[in-house]
Protein backbone atom coordinates (compact mmCIF):
# COMPACT_ATOMS: atom_id res chain seq x y z
CA UNK A 1 0.00 0.00 0.00
CA UNK A 2 3.03 2.35 0.97
CA UNK A 3 4.44 1.75 -2.75
CA UNK A 4 1.09 2.35 -4.33
CA UNK A 5 0.76 5.76 -2.54
CA UNK A 6 4.75 6.49 -3.47
CA UNK A 7 4.17 5.71 -7.20
CA UNK A 8 0.71 7.71 -6.88
CA UNK A 9 2.96 10.50 -5.54
CA UNK A 10 5.36 10.20 -7.98
CA UNK A 11 3.04 10.09 -11.17
CA UNK A 12 4.32 6.73 -12.27
CA UNK A 13 1.12 4.95 -11.10
CA UNK A 14 -0.16 3.89 -14.74
CA UNK A 15 1.63 0.34 -14.74
CA UNK A 16 -0.36 -0.41 -11.84
CA UNK A 17 -3.47 -0.49 -14.16
CA UNK A 18 -3.67 -1.40 -17.75
CA UNK A 19 -1.92 0.34 -20.59
CA UNK A 20 -4.08 3.43 -22.38
CA UNK A 21 -5.22 3.15 -25.63
CA UNK A 22 -3.32 6.85 -26.65
CA UNK A 23 0.15 5.53 -25.15
CA UNK A 24 2.30 4.17 -27.15
CA UNK A 25 3.90 0.61 -26.69
CA UNK A 26 7.46 1.58 -26.17
CA UNK A 27 6.32 4.44 -23.88
CA UNK A 28 4.93 2.40 -21.81
CA UNK A 29 7.29 -0.55 -21.61
CA UNK A 30 9.37 2.07 -20.66
CA UNK A 31 7.10 3.49 -18.23
CA UNK A 32 6.95 0.31 -16.65
CA UNK A 33 9.85 -0.45 -16.63
CA UNK A 34 10.77 2.45 -14.66
CA UNK A 35 7.95 1.69 -12.21
CA UNK A 36 9.58 -1.75 -11.66
CA UNK A 37 12.75 -0.07 -11.09
CA UNK A 38 11.54 2.10 -8.16
CA UNK A 39 9.90 -0.64 -6.69
CA UNK A 40 12.86 -2.95 -6.36
CA UNK A 41 14.54 0.05 -4.63
CA UNK A 42 12.41 0.11 -1.95
CA UNK A 43 12.29 -3.77 -1.18
CA UNK A 44 14.78 -5.26 1.04
CA UNK A 45 17.43 -7.50 -0.15
CA UNK A 46 15.97 -10.79 0.41
CA UNK A 47 12.26 -9.74 -0.89
CA UNK A 48 14.14 -8.06 -3.99
CA UNK A 49 16.15 -11.69 -4.14
CA UNK A 50 12.29 -13.54 -4.53
CA UNK A 51 10.94 -10.77 -7.40
CA UNK A 52 14.63 -10.62 -9.61
CA UNK A 53 12.93 -12.55 -12.16
CA UNK A 54 9.62 -10.50 -12.99
CA UNK A 55 9.76 -7.90 -16.39
CA UNK A 56 6.96 -6.10 -15.74
CA UNK A 57 5.16 -4.31 -13.08
CA UNK A 58 2.22 -6.27 -13.04
CA UNK A 59 4.07 -9.29 -12.45
CA UNK A 60 6.21 -8.37 -9.36
CA UNK A 61 3.07 -6.99 -7.71
CA UNK A 62 1.54 -10.13 -8.30
CA UNK A 63 4.62 -11.94 -6.78
CA UNK A 64 4.38 -9.56 -3.88
CA UNK A 65 0.57 -10.35 -3.19
CA UNK A 66 1.19 -13.65 -3.41
CA UNK A 67 4.13 -13.59 -0.39
CA UNK A 68 1.99 -11.06 1.78
CA UNK A 69 -1.47 -11.23 1.32
CA UNK A 70 -3.43 -13.68 3.30
CA UNK A 71 -5.51 -16.12 1.81
CA UNK A 72 -9.16 -15.35 1.02
CA UNK A 73 -11.25 -17.58 3.60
Amino acid sequence: MQIEDYLYGKKLHQPLSKKSEKMDQDEWELLDRQVLGVIRLTLSKNVAHNVAKEKTTEGLMKVLSDMYEKPKQ
